[in-house]
């Protein structure tokens, strides 16, 4: 019920905001956050918090490099989370249509890693000169040989530019692979 309604807020905001700037939106960037964290189910609920950094860099018409790494400190220890991958991102008009595939690596103290990939489709809007809106829709598929996690993640956010080169940014991610996991981050990003 709540993706039904945050990519209904999604779609809703894309449409209407119109051509505000999307020619305008920066594929060149480098950011870094912090969050908190929410496992849930199987009888149970994990908290943590940590921080995170990303960027994505343009090297060509409409294609980019993407990558992240985050370290989240849970009771049971600390879990570190690194992707890379690439991107292509299309104009529709007002709207830019975003795509990402990227490898991912999971590893909690203690356990094996988890690899695999994901694969995001959305959305990245300018709704006026300061604020972009976005959010995306994906599938994870993760497995160390013996178990594997895979289903469908919710991502939106948006940042507010505070200068031609900085913004600030808020996320929520919802990942129901076996457990309930919803994520909250600021932070800021730098535009080159």
């Amino acid at each position: 019920m709540r993706r039904s309604f945050l990519c209904g807020i999604l779609t809703a905001a894309l449409i209407t905001a119109g051509p505000a700037l999307a020619d305008g939106l920066s594929y060149n960037y480098a950011g870094i956050t912090l969050g908190s964290y929410n496992f849930t189910g199987m009888g149970s609920s994990i908290t943590g918090s940590g921080f995170g950094i990303n960027g994505s860099y343009d090297v060509g018409p409409n294609i980019n490099l993407v990558g992240s790494y985050d370290s989240i400190n849970y009771n049971p220890g600390t879990m570190n989370n690194f992707t890379v991958g690439g991107g292509y991102h299309m104009p529709m008009g007002g709207w830019d249509l975003i795509t990402e595939l990227r490898y991912r690596s999971s590893t909690l103290q203690g356990f094996p890693a988890l690899t695999g990939y994901l694969l995001n489709v959305g959305g990245r809007v300018a709704a006026n000169e300061q604020l972009e809106i976005r959010g995306t829709v994906g599938y994870t598929s993760l497995s160390n040989g013996g178990t594997s996690f895979t289903g469908t993640t919710v991502d939106v956010g948006a940042a507010y530019k505070v200068s031609p080169q900085i913004d600030v940014t808020a996320d929520y991610l919802s990942d129901p692979n076996v457990v309930e996991l919803s994520e909250y981050h600021i932070g800021a990003r730098y535009n080159f």
